[in-house]
């Protein structure tokens, strides 16, 4: 895997390496050098972005809430680690024991999803022939997408009438989704 942040050698600033010259944040990477970011990054531009981003954060937070009153966040991801212990608009700051893992349970709990379109006459195929065969398409791409032949489910099946079409038109969309195969 290739790293573009200053911090792993590359030539990318990036948030976190703008968090780690700051030294608001740690990461357990040997392959991760902080003192290429605090010496590559202009001090003062590291003030200048580390501000720019909580500003954004805040501004984030305070378009989401639904009501003024201050709220408690809980942050969790890797990027969590970054952010002060306390921001405007917010009443508390929450990082769980371990909230740094919770993009790599998400996604190993995640399910893999497939979406097939196509478009059929009724006056050649009936409608259960094209649903059938648009269903198992989808299966065989999330298959393909790595979900566990075992747990495939037809989530949504939509048919969207192409009345500008001859021969009693539809376009059918139908996503499968499945548990990733671990």
């Amino acid at each position: 895997m290739i790293y573009e942040g200053i911090a792993w050698g590359g030539n990318t600033i990036t948030a976190t390496d703008i968090a780690l010259a700051k030294g608001v944040m740690r990461i357990d990477d040997p392959r991760c050098n902080p003192e290429l970011a605090r010496s590559k990054i202009p001090g003062w531009l590291v003030e200048r972005a580390y501000a720019k981003m909580v500003e954004m954060l805040e501004d984030a937070l305070d378009r989401i809430k639904t009501r003024p009153e201050p709220e408690t966040v809980i942050l969790v991801g890797g990027g969590s680690a970054m952010w002060p212990r306390t921001l405007k608009g917010a009443r508390e700051v929450i990082r769980p024991e371990h909230a740094q893992y919770a993009n790599a349970v998400g996604a190993a709990t995640a399910l893999v999803g497939a979406t097939v379109e196509k478009a059929y006459s009724y006056e050649q195929v009936s409608r259960d022939k094209a649903i059938q065969d648009a269903s198992e398409e989808a299966k065989k791409r999330v298959i393909e997408a790595g979900a566990d032949p075992s747990t495939i489910e037809i989530a949504e099946v939509e048919e969207i009438a192409m009345p500008y079409l001859p021969g009693n038109a539809v376009k059918i969309r139908v996503k499968a989704v499945g548990k990733l195969k671990l």
